[in-house]
């Protein structure tokens, strides 16, 4: 029997789990304990020289590792997107480990978070719908025991600022987040930074864009939540944060019944594109528009003869988009036609 033990790979089913170091997913050679009389380093001592050193990916349970309680995201585990993590998940395994820090290095930072963690070894940083994905596994009794495969990165927590912006940055780089979502975290950043643009530089991202994300958090509630449900293009709400409550409220009606479908009083920032005119160039927004029943198709043939004149093939509309629009708008557009490109 104790050969058996000691053999042990720590494979994550069955009672050879209960032969594993706290905290490391790893097997404890309990022969070796025995005839060294306790002679052996401690669990304790093994979980420290991990936390400092050992970048080594590892299996944990669960009960191990505490949620990110600075993770601004909500996670609905019955969510179509939960299923398929945990689907996968189920059939090829994790795939990524999810990065964590020791619970030391988190108390450390977030001391008024000491008692949220309890005596977890780690506190997640990253893969949060992987976490919901293995307890549903769990839930629905595809696992006897609830783990993640992890990597403990403490340089994450060198600081408040860069931890939270880790805690951001997989899902703004992968898009997990709504509009609303990623205007929060955005905004625990900034709180944690002290000013916007090192916020922007901890995110890689652009002033321009921080301040639009922000923006979005002085909207009214029913706004936030027809933008976060995808019922208001973000593209509509970038200016609204300038109008009153009432005034946003009644706008909120209108796009909800379509009467502003082609309204571009909401567009992006950017300059007005313009137009050649026999008294000089004057910005398109102002030429009268034609009266006609057949709108949609009006705006189609408008967009046609725009990207005609940009030069009417990628490389082209780019440089003459590159040559007009300063950078942040190049960025908000990138960013958009991103967020439109339909998911393999």
């Amino acid at each position: 029997m104790a050969a058996n033990a000691s053999t042990s790979t720590g494979g994550r089913k069955g009672p050879a789990a209960a032969a594993r170091t706290a905290g490391t997913g790893k097997s404890i050679d309990l022969t070796a304990l025995v005839a060294n009389k306790g002679t052996a380093p401690t669990v304790p001592a093994q979980q420290e020289q991990h936390h400092r050193a050992d970048a080594t990916a590892r299996f944990a349970l669960l009960e191990q590792i505490a949620p990110n309680p600075l993770n601004t995201r909500t996670i609905d585990l019955n969510s179509e997107s939960i299923q398929e993590i945990a689907a996968s998940i189920r059939l090829h395994g994790q795939l990524e480990p999810c990065a964590v820090v020791s619970r030391m290095a988190f108390v450390a930072k977030f001391p008024e978070f000491r008692e949220t963690v309890g005596e977890a070894a780690y506190v997640q940083v990253s893969g949060g719908r992987r976490r919901a994905a293995v307890t549903v596994l769990e839930r629905d009794g595809h696992l006897e025991e609830a783990g993640l495969d992890i990597t403990v990165k403490n340089d994450l927590a060198a600081s408040r600022d860069i931890f939270v912006a880790a805690t951001a940055a997989e899902n703004l780089d992968r898009r997990n987040y709504d509009p609303i979502e990623e205007a929060r975290a955005v905004a625990h950043v900034v709180r944690e930074a002290g000013k916007q643009e090192a916020a922007a530089e901890r995110l890689g991202r652009s002033p321009g864009w921080v301040t639009q994300r922000l923006n979005l958090l002085k909207l009214e509630e029913p706004l936030q939540l027809a933008i976060a449900a995808g019922d208001v293009p973000l593209r509509e709400a970038r200016r609204l944060h300038t109008l009153s409550a009432q005034e946003q409220l009644a706008v909120l009606d209108e796009l909800r019944a379509g009467a502003r479908s082609g309204d571009r009083a909401f567009a992006p920032d950017e300059p007005a594109a313009t137009t050649q005119t026999p008294e000089g160039t004057e910005p398109a927004s102002r030429q009268p528009e034609p009266q006609t029943s057949n709108g949609p198709k009006l705006r189609a043939t408008r967009v046609a003869a725009a990207i005609q004149r940009l030069g009417g093939t990628p490389s082209k509309i780019a440089e003459s988009l590159l040559g007009e629009l300063p950078k942040d708008s190049v960025e908000q557009l990138i960013d958009e036609l991103r967020s439109r490109l339909p998911r393999e």
